[in-house]
C-alpha cells in the first residue's frame, strides 16, 4: 500500500509561506489600528527569532511590509534578567 501524504499535510507540515506570514500580520494591524494604535509588536518565533536563524526568510517579509510603507524595526532589550526581542510595525 502507498503512504498517504498529500500536498495539504506537507504544507501544513512546512508551516505558512512567508507571503502567509505578512497576510496574518495585515490582520493583526488592521485590528491594531481600529483600536487607534500606531505599532503592533510581534513576538512569534518568526518575527523574534527569524532575523537570526532564518534571515533571509525575515528580510523579505520585512521588505514586503516595508513595500506597503510600514516602517519595521527590530526591538531588543536586554536589561533584564533574559532579552526581549520583538519586531515592531508602525504605520
Amino acid at each position: 500500500m502507498v503512504r498517504q501524504f498529500t500536498a495539504k499535510d506537507a504544507r501544513e507540515l512546512a508551516g505558512p509561506t512567508i507571503e502567509e506570514r505578512v497576510d496574518d500580520v495585515l490582520i493583526e494591524i488592521e485590528k491594531a489600528a481600529r483600536d487607534k494604535k500606531r505599532e503592533l509588536r510581534l513576538y512569534d518565533d518568526f518575527w523574534t527569532k527569524g532575523s537570526y536563524y532564518t534571515k533571509d526568510d525575515y528580510l523579505k517579509a520585512c521588505k514586503l511590509l516595508e513595500d506597503l510603507g510600514y516602517d519595521i524595526f527590530l526591538d531588543y532589550d536586554d536589561g533584564c534578567q533574559f532579552a526581549n526581542v520583538c519586531t515592531i510595525v508602525r504605520w
